[in-house]
């Protein structure tokens, strides 16, 4: 071969190819993209589920996942900042984040905000500063909450001190600071503007608004609703409207109603028989029960473990009839779960957040098994309801 000659013929491919550039077509430019937002259907399915997601592994970013419990397909996606507090407003219209961010990603100056979504095509359409006090954990139900009127939204607080912001939705304005020492997290009253808080000592502080989101006045219950000394109660209760169904660690359900002027607390009843207690089956997860009105049933993630196991997940859940107080079933989960909740209407499903990100899709009334969301939720905490 006469290597003398490569560098020529290299000269003459790269004229032929210069050749060909230059005499290409004008019409091969490509046109400009248009980009369409899909518009969700209103009002929501009631098989609709929104699950609330950290991503531990970057928590400066979550993000809120819409997923259709019928087909298990994702419908749309809210991107969060750090550990954002979560509450869809009663109208249907709209979803409120509570967020937290800082100048420089996870360090600097830190700005709180609420930002108002919309449900149509999960996109902010106002921005609320609040100030920078909200409290921050993994994410919980009751730290960011509308009242039952759909006026203000109620955030918690915890600097250590305790207390609650609360905005105006209507304004679209922080409306003020209510210093509730030594009690947390917020559970709405019948009042339409009304709430309660669990405190340190096992009491109820009761707090009213007026028409401006201004205090009318606080009052702690006279009456423990539980022993402190004595129990841990989760603080993510099943609900049904302003009945709530708090489980200690051991499993005793503690029914609260907030229906009236003053907090009624039902008698306590344990979820569990003296078999079933010997042999380890305690509740546990993080929103580890749920309440259905059309079933008038009663959903709880259960596992076996000893003292220290109550946020586990459980490879069950225990079914109980909210009349008798009976179990009437037992779900074995797909993969063991952190949390519950039913959907809405005649036809209620049972949702079951797996501790790996899974969602697990059952007939709430026979609990029959209809599929799984997966690869949809990296570290899922909580569901809700649209």
């Amino acid at each position: 071969m006469n290597t003398a000659l490569l560098p020529v013929r290299r000269l003459a491919t790269i004229a032929a190819l210069a050749l060909s550039i230059g005499t290409a077509p004008a019409e091969a430019v490509l046109s400009a993209d248009h980009l369409k937002a899909e518009v969700l259907p209103t009002p929501p399915s009631p098989h609709w589920i929104y699950a609330v997601d950290i991503v531990f592994s970057q928590m400066t970013e979550g993000k809120i996942v819409l997923i259709d419990g019928d087909t298990r397909r994702m419908l749309g996606m809210v991107n969060t900042g750090m550990s954002a507090g979560f509450a869809p407003s009663p109208d249907k219209k709209e979803l409120y984040v509570s967020e937290t961010y800082y100048s420089r990603g996870t360090r600097g100056e830190r700005t709180d905000v609420v930002t108002v979504v919309s449900t149509d095509e999960l996109k902010p359409i106002a921005e609320i500063a609040i100030p920078p006090k909200r409290f921050l954990s993994l994410n919980v139900p009751y730290g960011t909450v509308t009242t039952p009127d759909g006026r203000f939204l109620l955030i918690f607080n915890f600097t250590p001190a305790t207390s609650v912001s609360v905005v105006d939705l209507k304004s679209r304005k922080f409306v003020g600071e209510i210093a509730t020492p030594g009690c947390s997290l917020t559970y709405p009253m019948s009042d339409s503007r009304g709430f309660a808080m669990l405190c340190a000592d096992g009491r109820l502080l009761t707090v009213g608004l007026d028409d401006t989101g201004e205090s009318t006045g606080q009052k702690t219950s006279d009456q423990r609703f539980f022993d402190s000394e004595k129990e841990s109660l989760n603080v993510t209760p099943a609900r049904l409207g302003t009945h709530y169904f708090f489980i200690s660690f051991l499993g005793v359900v503690h029914g609260l109603d907030l229906s009236g002027d003053t907090p009624a607390y039902d008698a306590p009843w344990s979820l569990l028989s003296g078999v079933d207690g010997r042999a380890g089956w305690r509740p546990g997860g993080w929103q580890e029960a749920a309440a259905n009105r059309v079933l008038d049933r009663l959903y709880v993630v259960m596992h076996k473990g000893g003292e220290g196991t109550h946020k586990d997940p459980g490879p069950e859940v225990w079914v109980y009839d909210l009349a008798t107080h009976k179990r009437i079933a037992r779900i074995r989960m797909k993969t063991p779960v952190i949390s519950v909740l039913t959907s809405t209407g005649d036809h209620p499903l049972l949702y079951g957040l797996g501790a790996d990100g899974a969602v697990h899709v059952y007939d709430a009334r026979t609990g029959v098994y209809k599929g799984s969301a997966k690869g949809l939720v990296q570290t899922g905490i909580f569901l809700a309801n649209p």
